[in-house]
């Protein structure tokens, strides 16, 4: 009878690694076959692999790139309110409604992305 081990291809002697599995939709398998394919990746278990070990990895990279992405949303929020009442054309109090209004919608949709991505 062959010996069974947890070891994978081309993993060192004594590291172990855990099996993970997951269904996808046909219409996502086709996808992922078809990129496989085209990356000339032999199987699309791996190509599956890849993805996740990336999406691990690059996962405290999206925080930092939101931290920063909203912080640039801050700036331009002041700097239109600026250039708004000094061109004169509204009030301060009108600008200001009108950044946090036009601002406030957009930073919903920033913070549903975030939550999707976290």
């Amino acid at each position: 009878m062959a010996k069974t081990t947890s070891r994978t291809r081309g993993q060192p002697r004594g590291t172990a690694s855990r099996t993970i599995g997951f269904r996808l939709k046909n219409s996502e398998l086709r996808l992922l076959e078809q990129q496989a394919a085209a990356l000339d990746i032999a199987s699309p278990h791996e190509l599956a692999r890849q993805l996740v070990v990336d999406s691990l990895r690059e996962a405290p990279q999206w925080s930092y790139l939101a931290g920063i992405i909203q912080q640039l949303r801050e700036d331009v929020a002041t700097a239109t309110e600026a250039l708004l009442t000094k061109a004169g054309k509204v009030s301060s109090q009108d600008a200001h409604k009108w950044v946090a209004e036009t601002f406030q919608a957009h930073a919903l949709d920033i913070e549903s992305d975030q939550d999707r991505l976290a």
